[in-house]
Parts: C-alpha cells; sequence; structure tokens
C-alpha cells in the first residue's frame, strides 16, 4: 500500500525512477570508472588520438549530465579528498556555464589540497570555451594567469592553468599571449614550458614566433624544442618557414627534426613551395627512420608528385612504419596516369609485415582503380600486360639510410652535420634544477 494516496510506481516506471535515484548518489564503483575514464581521455589527447578523444569526451560528459546531482554533492565533500577531486574534473564535462562559480572556488580555495586544485582548474580546461559564457569570465582569467605564475608550487595546477587559459582564450575579450610567453621563459618546469609551447601553436597567433623561435627552439631539452617545431607548423610566417628549415638542417635530435620536417608541410602557400617541397625530399633521405616516416607523411600532406620516385627506396626501408608511411603517401599523391611509376610497391605485396603488404594492396588498388587483392603475380600479370616494357623490371634505384647514424646499408655516408652549438637566454635555469 502507498501511504500518500499516491499509485504505487511499478514495471517501466518503477525502473526509471530507480535510476535517477542512483544517479544522485556516487558509489565508489563510480568514482573509479570516472577516474579510469579521465586517464584513458588524457591518454587519447597525450598520443594525439583525436578519435578515442572524441568517444572518451562523450562517455564522459554523458556520465557528468547524468549524475550531475551527485556530482554537485561530491564536489565540497568534507570526508574525501578523492572523491572532491574526481567529482571537480568530472563537472567540467557537463559543458553547462552553471559550474564555473564552483570549480573558481575550488582552484583558489589556499585551504584546499593541491591535487584537489589542480582537477578544478582541469574541469575549466574541459569546460574550454564556454568558459567564456560565465559571469564569472573575468574572474577565471585573472585567476588563471596567478596560477601560471612560479610563485604558485604545484606543477600540475601550473600546467592545468596553462591549458586551461588557452581553451578558453579569446584575443576579441582582451586575451593576451603574454602569460603564455612567460610561462616558456620562466617556468622552471620542463613540462609546464612544453605545454605553453603547444598551447601557443595552438593560438596560432604571429607575434608569439619570436619567443618560439628565440626560447622553444634553443631549449637543451629535445622535446621542449619538438614541441616549439610542432607549433611553428601552425603558425604560417616566414619566420616559421625559416626557423624550420634551420631546425632541419641543424637540430642534432631526430625527435626534432621529425616534428619539423612535418611542421613545414603546413607552411605551403607562405614563401615559394619549392622550398617546402625540397625540405620534404631531403628528409625522405634522413639518416633518423622517424625523420623519413615524418616526410612521407609531410609528402602525403601536401599531395607533391614531385615526392612519388623519392619515396620508393623507402618502400624497401628498414623500419616497418617507414615503409607503411611511404607507401600510403604513394596511393595519395600518385595519379592514375602515372601509376607505372609506383609498380615497386608490388613487391610490397611479398613483405614479411601484414600492415605493408594491407598497405600496399591499398595503395595499388586507389592508384589503379583494379581490386588484385594481395596476389603479387596478379598485380605483376597486370602491370606486365599494361606496360610491357616494364616487363621483368624491378626498382633497382639507391636503397633507403639504414644502419647507424652514419652510414647505409650500402655503406656510404648518409648525412654530414654541421652543427652550431644551441645557445639559449635562459642561462640561470641549469642552476634551478
Amino acid at each position: 500500500a502507498c501511504s500518500s494516496g499516491a499509485e504505487p510506481v511499478t514495471g517501466t516506471d518503477a525502473h526509471e525512477v530507480a535510476k535517477t535515484l542512483e544517479y544522485t548518489q556516487l558509489s565508489d564503483s563510480n568514482i573509479r570508472t570516472f577516474w579510469s575514464r579521465l586517464q584513458d581521455y588524457n591518454m587519447a589527447l597525450a598520443i594525439g588520438d583525436m578519435t578515442k578523444a572524441d568517444a572518451h569526451y562523450k562517455a564522459l560528459s554523458q556520465s557528468a549530465i547524468r549524475y550531475r546531482v551527485a556530482l554537485d554533492d561530491a564536489q565540497f565533500d568534507p570526508d574525501s579528498a578523492y572523491r572532491r577531486g574526481i567529482a571537480n574534473a568530472m563537472l567540467g564535462f557537463t559543458g553547462d556555464p552553471a559550474v564555473v562559480p564552483g570549480l573558481l572556488a575550488v582552484a583558489t580555495n589556499p585551504e584546499e589540497r593541491d591535487d584537489v586544485r589542480s582537477r578544478a582548474v582541469y574541469g575549466l580546461f574541459v569546460m574550454g570555451a564556454r568558459v567564456n559564457e560565465s559571469e564569472q569570465r573575468s574572474s577565471v582569467s585573472s585567476a588563471l594567469k596567478t596560477m601560471m605564475l612560479p610563485s604558485e608550487p604545484s606543477a600540475a595546477i601550473r600546467l592545468n592553468a596553462v591549458n586551461a587559459y588557452g581553451a578558453m582564450y579569446n584575443r576579441g575579450m582582451g586575451d593576451s599571449t603574454e602569460p603564455l610567453r612567460s610561462v616558456l621563459n620562466d617556468d622552471p618546469s620542463d613540462d609546464v614550458r612544453r605545454q605553453a609551447i603547444v598551447v601557443l601553436g595552438d593560438v596560432a597567433e604571429t607575434s608569439t614566433v619570436v619567443d618560439i623561435v628565440e626560447i622553444g627552439l634553443k631549449d637543451e631539452e629535445p622535446r621542449i624544442r619538438a614541441a616549439s617545431a610542432q607549433a611553428l607548423g601552425k603558425i604560417r610566417s616566414p619566420l616559421s618557414l625559416e626557423a624550420l628549415r634551420r631546425t632541419i638542417s641543424e637540430d642534432d635530435s631526430g625527435v626534432v627534426r621529425a616534428e619539423a620536417v612535418y611542421a613545414v608541410s603546413g607552411q605551403t602557400g607562405v614563401a615559394d613551395d619549392a622550398i617546402v617541397v625540397n625540405l620534404i625530399l631531403n628528409g625522405i633521405r634522413d639518416i633518423d627512420d622517424g625523420v623519413r616516416e615524418a616526410s612521407a607523411r609531410a609528402a602525403s600532406r601536401i599531395g607533391t608528385q614531385d615526392a612519388i620516385v623519392p619515396l620508393l627506396p623507402l618502400t624497401q626501408d628498414v623500419s616497418t612504419n617507414v615503409r607503411v608511411s611511404a607507401i600510403t603517401a604513394l596511393g595519395e599523391i600518385t595519379p592514375k596516369e602515372r601509376e607505372s611509376d609506383i609498380m615497386p610497391v608490388v613487391n610490397s605485396l611479398n613483405d614479411g609485415d601484414v600492415y605493408v603488404v594491407r598497405a600496399a594492396q591499398r595503395t595499388l588498388q586507389k592508384v589503379t582503380g583494379e581490386n588484385l587483392g594481395v596476389s603479387s603475380r596478379s598485380w605483376t600479370t597486370y602491370y606486365e600486360d599494361k606496360y610491357p616494357k616494364l616487363t621483368g623490371k624491378e626498382y633497382d634505384g639507391p636503397l633507403p639510410p639504414v644502419g647507424d647514424s652514419n652510414t647505409n646499408r650500402n655503406g656510404a655516408t648518409n648525412r654530414n652535420f654541421n652543427r652550431t652549438p644551441r645557445t639559449t637566454n635562459r642561462t640561470t635555469r641549469n642552476n634551478s634544477r
């Protein structure tokens, strides 16, 4: 019996009521699930897998909206810092400007634990441009600038503040890149400085190029130089192009050169495109397999047919990643009328790696319009019948550079580095580490 006189809730309605009540509470299992999903989302962002990141974001957003009441309660839970931290991070995924005041209150509370404050700042980062719809937008901007200063002892808070400031950045609303440039110059943490460079690249204002070049590209840490090259690829200007050219030619880190050679593919139309093409073609011959792979992807990105013949040696590269990237690029840049040029790709159908074989099959099918599967005999017959002059011929050009850093598989020297020592105007940094 129902003492209120209302009809008892049964069937589907009872299920919905039970689910509604469930969403007003956060069990330990819920918290663990949220934490696991947050880690998966952050990992996808870190490796640049935006397909996975988008999927994780959607799942987190759905959970945050569904458990909104419970998250609001847990945000200030006096008994569990862990629950407070997760709740603050999750509230950002609601996308509701109404959560901004609470996140700001936690982020700026000097009595709160640093890890909880950091997750509140992370929540503001996840909110992104929606923060600009909040009445406390100005207060958030001011607070983030303060949290980016070296006087903030928590590197995690400084890093999340950099991300949050970049996510809400709006030049039309009075935002400036100066706080981010200050982080690049002054922060004692490599990770925080690197993230400031990443955000400057996303903001993509030409006024920041000089700082990225003079500070970021001259840093002793390769990860920071690599991030600087990546950022310059997003800021289209002659200064960016020239800085990337020097980096490709002079930097002694393959990781940095790889980022630079791919980044230069974003500079087409800035000057003579022949400069961009030549830098990419030179990268194809680099001793570092990461640079060769990046060069293949860069050639594909700009769609230059000048790279067709230079890419052919990479179909025999010692690195599987290079072979796959080169074969894939050939499929993107080779027109039907030049299908005979990529006959050597038929040999890749006999490669011992399944990814190489699949890439070769896709490229041959895409360029020729034929679907002959992965049989090298079938593809050889196709080319022999259509191009009799190629019968019996295989690629006999130069082999790709492999082996140690100085010689290729023929024993010839591949690259002589004439490098000048990097300098930095941040001479006091080493003393602080």
